[in-house]
């Protein structure tokens, strides 16, 4: 399984933590399974989803960038509905737990979330499209 495949289902599991999946989450997993070119619905990856164990997701995720990205789409995806269920947050928490970043990556996660609120330098979004690039999700790779 890539890294792709990976990140789709701890999306799952992040967005069924709470037991449902409102419209704008699964709207948003949809658009994101397009960007991604998976060609699987949302039903079918929470079936494929109860086959893994957050450990067994998490588990091979070595490259940084992967990590990186895999967090991102974590961290907006929990926000899309505009609110956060405490099962969903738990998940959240238990996937960042098994994808550690370095202080310099953590720090740019945090830039890269408060966006919306302040401008992000241009020297910032450099390091974010190198990390693209480097990362499974590069439409080059």
């Amino acid at each position: 399984m890539d890294s792709k495949e990976k990140c789709v289902l701890l999306l799952v599991k992040l967005i069924w933590a709470d037991g449902r999946v409102d419209e704008a989450e699964r709207e948003e997993f949809e658009a994101l399974l397009i960007e991604l070119r998976v060609d699987a619905s949302l039903d079918d990856q929470v079936k494929r989803s109860k086959e893994f164990t957050i450990d067994d997701l998490c588990n091979g995720l070595d490259n940084v960038a992967d990590r990186f990205f895999t967090r991102v789409r974590c961290h907006l995806m929990v926000r899309v509905d505009g609110e956060v269920d405490l099962a969903e947050q738990a998940m959240l928490d238990k996937i960042i737990s098994h994808l550690p970043l370095n202080s310099e990556l953590e720090n740019l996660l945090d830039l890269v979330l408060d966006a919306e609120e302040r401008q992000v330098p241009l020297s910032e979004l450099s390091k974010i499209e190198e990390l693209y690039v480097q990362s499974s999700f590069s439409v080059a790779s």
